[in-house]
């Protein structure tokens, strides 16, 4: 992976550190310190194998990460470079990331930009990246959760082996005509779906739920704790098509708000694709409000 003086390889672990602050170069010292600090213990359970720099004689230069996950999915987090490199060593970061991730047997990789510059776009589209959606997050904070157990007609049926295979089911009719990066559907097994969710902050099978109504399947809710930062996520909330409109995803989300309450959080933070006018109607009325936007480029590895 040689490109004149230039060459790219793996990061070996006692350089992780400088590494990562090339590639995140923070506005401060602290944040870029915790940010770092932070990436490093999550590498306990997704590892730094895909953590490339590029060095020109010998001299740092670069780096990129492709952060495998479980789900068969990757994060690729775009090449930071030294002062003054040019864009021909990101490209050669960004092709030997892609490689390492066909290596891995990922089916699908995501990069989240939060305002892609002209070379970021450039670099990913030339390994096979293009644009999906637009991500907004948003947030509820407590004073927005109901204060007792929402008033609804919906059954709510934890997550357990036994019902593993009706919870399958249920998602994927969920995402039958979706809002929700309608490009990705059908990329990935169920399985791998389900497995991409399970290893999102901390797993308790209690806030995996099957919404029923008058006895049907109407819908499921993901939640899941992230106690490093002090909050629960909606990973996900999906209805069949034949009860949408009815009130249930309102219904479902002011759950979710009272289940972070009683689990002791005062947030709950989700992200949706911003061409989803009635899941974001939905999340104004339960007293969301955005704080970030991320554009989202994907990438597909045929043969995995």
């Amino acid at each position: 992976m040689n490109d004149g003086h230039v060459q790219v390889s793996v990061v070996p672990p006692e350089g992780r550190m400088r590494a990562l602050r090339v590639l995140f170069p923070a506005s401060g010292i602290d944040e870029r310190t915790e940010l770092v600090a932070e990436l490093l213990a999550a590498s306990e359970h997704h590892g730094l194998a895909g953590l490339l720099e590029a060095r020109r004689d010998g001299q740092l230069v670069g780096a990129v990460w492709a952060q495998t996950q479980p789900g068969l999915t990757a994060v690729l987090w775009p090449p930071g470079l030294a002062h003054g490199e040019g864009q021909a060593t990101a490209r050669r970061l960004l092709t030997a990331a892609c490689r390492h991730l066909a290596q891995q047997r990922i089916v699908i990789a995501q990069s989240l930009l939060g305002h892609a510059s002209e070379h970021q776009a450039a670099g990913l589209q030339s390994v096979g990246f293009a644009p999906t959606a637009e991500l907004i997050y948003l947030l509820a904070t407590e004073s927005s959760f109901p204060g007792t157990p929402p008033a609804r007609d919906l059954e709510f049926e934890s997550h357990c082996q036994a019902n593993r295979a009706r919870l399958a089911g249920i998602l994927l009719r969920t995402y039958e005509q979706s809002l929700d990066c309608p490009q990705l559907n059908g990329v990935r097994r169920v399985d791998d779906i389900l497995a991409g969710y399970r290893a999102t902050g901390s797993f308790d099978p209690a806030h995996w739920l099957i919404v029923r109504r008058a006895g049907r399947d109407i819908g499921c809710l993901l939640l899941a704790d992230q106690p490093r930062m002090g909050h629960v996520e909606l990973m996900y909330m999906g209805v069949v098509p034949e009860a949408r409109g009815s009130g249930c995803g309102l219904a479902m989300v002011r759950h979710a708000q009272w289940l972070a309450r009683t689990h002791g959080r005062a947030r709950l933070m989700l992200a949706v694709d911003a061409r989803n006018r009635p899941a974001l109607a939905i999340y104004d009325a339960a007293g969301f409000v955005g704080w970030e936007r991320r554009q989202v480029w994907t990438r597909t590895f045929a043969g995995s």
